[in-house]
């Protein structure tokens, strides 16, 4: 009886431990099979991020950045956002651009041509942006493109933009039109 006992604890114990296991290493592919035979899967929401907005710009883009669209996207649309000027730490700079753009919501994108052609970091935050994409959050990047500059768009950055997520400006000098805050808006409600 006592020998019986003791291998069914044993066989408890690793049977646990087993599981333990499991669920630490493949704990990702066991929640998305879960998600997936539950139907619970749905698109993400700005609830579900920490930044509301991630605001890929140039350096020379700075004074619109910081006077036109912060304003109005924390002011009027209560958004939280991340601004490298401003929110960037200490250290490595590709890493945060990284983190910053993973738990963004929205990556808005200022496409100037300084952006485009002179700025270091735009191929590096251009692609992070293009690969955040994904089923659960498709419309991910806006892009506000100069005039004159949709065709220096990388392609795959372009493809993964939809239509009403590009914005045209005729120049980053000026505040925001009617048009593009309507369009702004529309962009960063969840789809």
């Amino acid at each position: 009886l006592f020998l019986m006992a003791s291998l069914i604890l044993a066989a408890l114990m690793i049977i646990a431990f087993l599981c333990v296991y499991l669920v630490a290493r493949f704990g990702t592919a066991i929640q998305a099979i879960l998600m997936n035979i539950a139907r619970l899967v749905r698109p993400l929401g700005p609830e579900d991020y920490k930044i509301g907005v991630f605001i890929g710009y140039a350096d020379d883009d700075y004074s619109f950045v910081r006077h036109v669209l912060m304003t109005y996207l924390e002011e009027r649309c209560q958004m939280v956002t991340f601004v490298h000027q401003r929110d960037l730490g200490q250290g490595y700079k590709v890493k945060q651009f990284d983190q910053a753009i993973t738990n963004s919501w929205r990556v808005l994108l200022v496409l100037s041509r300084s952006f485009l052609q002179d700025y270091d970091m735009s191929q590096i935050v251009m692609m992070f942006a293009s690969h955040s994409v994904t089923a659960m959050n498709r419309k991910r990047v806006i892009a506000l493109v100069e005039k004159g500059q949709v065709h220096a768009i990388p392609s795959d950055l372009y493809g993964v933009l939809d239509e009403s997520s590009i914005i045209f400006f005729d120049d980053f000098h000026n505040q925001l039109n009617y048009e593009q805050r309507h369009r702004i808006k529309h962009c960063l409600r969840p789809s």
